[in-house]
C-alpha cells in the first residue's frame, strides 16, 4: 500500500514539474513578446516607435487628412497635404547585439507608397544610410503589407547593432481616391486611418527578439466645394452687358463673340444659375438671328444644324461641312456657324461630337434605338484618356467630354467610366477663373485656353439628371 501511495506521489511530482516548466515557458514568450525579459540575458529586445515625419501634428496632436471633394459629383479633388512620411524607429533595447532586423508595416486602406529610406543611428549622434541592397524591400498589394529587411547590418555598416543604437526606416505614403469617387460613407463617417509598424531583430547567434509594435492614426476631414458654382462664375465674367452676349476666350479672343455654339449653350448653362443673364442671352440670340437672317429653331433661336440638339432641336442627317460667318467686325467681332455648306460629310460618323449631336437628335424624334447605337459608337470612341476621334490631332477636347457626359444622361445610359471622365474634366478647370480649358495633352496636360463653349457644356452636363 505503502508503495503504491509513493508511486502515485512521484507520478503528481512529475507532472507538475512538467507543468510548471510549460507554463514557465509559455509565459516566458506572452511577455517577450510585448518586449518585456522573464528571465534577464535570454532574448534580444527591441522597441518601436512610429510617428509621421510629415505632416506634422495639428494643435489638438493629430495628425490629419483633409480631402477636398467636389460637392455636386463626389469627386475627390486633392488630399491636403499630399503625402504623409511615416518614420519607424527600431531601438535595440538590451545587451544582444543585434545583426538581422525585418519591419513589417500595414498599411492602410486606400493608401500606397513609395521611396523608402533606411538609417542607422549611433547613440553619438552620427547617421549613417543604408542602401539597397543591404536592405530588401517587399510588398503584397493584396494585403498592404510592406516588408523592408536589413539581412546583415554587419555587412551594411562595418557592425552589429549595440544597445541604445536604432534603425530609422521612412518611406512616403499617399492617398489613392484622390480622383476617384468619394465613398458614400465617408461623407457620412469620414474615415480614421491606422497605420501599424511591426518589428523583429536576431541577435548576432541567430536569437530572436520579441515583437515590437506601433502605430499612428490619421483623421480624416472632408471639405466640400462647389466647382460648378465657379465655372459659373467665369461664364458671368465672359457675359459683356453692353453687347449681350459672352466672348469666345478671355485670352486668345476676348473681343469675339459667336452666336452659335458658345451663346446657344451659354443661355442654357446659366437657366439655372442666373436666369438674368440666360434670358438677356436669349433675346440677343432671336434679336441678331432676324437681324441677320439666319436659320432658326422653333423658339427663333440661331441653329447650326448641330449644335442645337443640345437644347432639345433635331438636326439632319448625313451632317454637311460647317461654314464660319462672320457677321459684324468692328471693335468687336460677331460669328457664327452653320453646317450648310454643299459637300455632305460622308466620314461625319468618325467624329465624335456629330455622333452625338445625331444620338441627341434621334432621341428626341422618339428613335431610341437609332439614338443608343449611335451612343455606344461615340462612347466606344473613349480610350480611357479622352475621346479619339478623326478631329485629334495631338491633343484632346475637353467639350467632346462633356457631349458624351450629357447625351449618356439623357439616354439614361450610365458610362462605366463616368467618374474618370468626371475627374478630367476638374482636372481641366482653371482654379483661378473657374472655367474649363479646351484640350489636354496625352499624358493629360492641359492645352490651351479656358472658354465659353466648353465650360457652358460641361456646366450643361454636369447638372443634367
Amino acid at each position: 500500500m505503502k508503495r503504491k501511495l509513493l508511486a502515485i506521489l512521484l507520478i503528481i511530482g512529475f507532472a507538475g514539474s512538467f507543468l510548471g516548466a510549460y507554463l514557465h515557458a509559455y509565459f516566458s514568450d506572452v511577455e517577450r513578446s510585448e518586449g518585456n525579459i522573464f528571465k534577464a540575458g535570454e532574448w534580444p529586445v527591441i522597441s518601436a516607435t512610429k510617428a509621421f515625419k510629415v505632416p506634422k501634428q495639428d494643435e489638438s496632436g493629430e495628425y490629419t487628412l483633409k480631402l477636398i471633394v467636389e460637392n455636386n459629383t463626389s469627386i475627390i479633388l486633392a488630399s491636403e497635404p499630399p503625402i504623409f512620411m511615416p518614420q519607424i524607429n527600431i531601438t535595440n533595447t538590451y545587451k544582444f547585439s543585434i545583426n538581422r532586423i525585418e519591419i513589417l508595416d500595414y498599411l492602410p486602406k486606400d493608401w500606397t507608397w513609395r521611396n523608402v529610406t533606411v538609417l542607422f543611428l549611433y547613440t553619438d549622434g552620427r547617421v549613417c544610410p543604408i542602401v539597397p541592397p543591404r536592405y530588401e524591400v517587399n510588398y503584397n498589394a493584396e494585403t498592404r503589407l510592406l516588408n523592408v529587411t536589413v539581412a546583415n547590418i554587419t555587412s551594411a555598416i562595418g557592425k552589429p547593432m549595440e544597445q541604445g543604437e536604432t534603425i530609422s526606416l521612412t518611406f512616403l505614403m499617399w492617398y489613392n481616391l484622390t480622383w476617384h469617387h468619394l465613398p458614400e460613407e465617408y461623407r457620412i463617417q469620414p474615415p480614421t486611418y491606422v497605420n501599424i509598424a511591426k518589428a523583429t531583430a536576431w541577435s548576432t547567434e541567430g536569437t530572436r527578439s520579441n515583437v515590437a509594435e506601433a502605430s499612428a492614426e490619421i483623421k480624416t476631414q472632408i471639405k466640400l466645394v462647389d466647382r460648378i458654382h465657379d465655372a459659373v462664375e467665369f461664364l458671368k465674367g465672359m457675359y459683356n452687358s453692353a453687347i449681350g452676349l459672352c466672348a469666345e476666350a478671355p485670352s486668345v479672343a476676348p473681343n469675339t463673340y459667336w452666336l452659335v455654339s458658345d451663346n446657344l449653350w451659354a443661355f442654357k448653362a446659366l437657366e439655372k444659375y442666373n436666369p438674368e443673364i440666360s434670358n438677356s442671352i436669349k433675346s440677343k440670340l432671336t434679336e441678331l438671328a432676324k437681324t441677320y437672317n439666319l436659320p432658326t429653331d422653333m423658339q427663333g433661336l440661331p441653329i447650326s444644324y448641330k449644335h442645337e440638339a443640345v437644347i432639345g432641336d433635331t438636326v439632319p442627317t448625313p451632317f454637311n461641312e460647317t461654314v464660319q460667318y462672320t457677321l459684324y467686325s468692328d471693335i468687336y467681332t460677331l460669328k457664327t456657324e452653320i453646317a450648310n455648306g454643299t459637300a455632305v460629310m460622308e466620314d461625319w460618323q468618325e467624329y465624335a461630337d456629330l455622333v452625338l449631336f445625331a444620338a441627341l437628335s434621334k432621341h428626341w424624334e422618339g428613335k431610341d434605338e437609332e439614338a443608343i447605337a449611335l451612343f455606344n459608337k461615340a462612347k466606344y470612341m473613349w480610350d480611357g484618356v479622352g475621346m479619339y476621334d478623326k478631329a485629334i490631332n495631338g491633343k484632346y477636347a475637353t467639350y467632346k467630354l462633356g457631349l458624351l457626359l450629357y447625351t449618356s444622361k439623357v439616354l439614361g445610359h450610365k458610362l462605366d467610366f463616368e467618374t474618370q471622365l468626371i475627374a478630367t474634366i476638374w482636372k481641366m478647370q482653371d482654379e483661378t477663373t473657374g472655367g474649363i480649358i479646351t484640350g489636354y495633352k496625352p499624358d493629360g496636360t492641359p492645352f490651351g485656353d479656358t472658354n465659353t463653349e466648353t465650360t457652358s457644356i460641361i456646366i450643361i452636363a454636369l447638372t443634367q439628371k
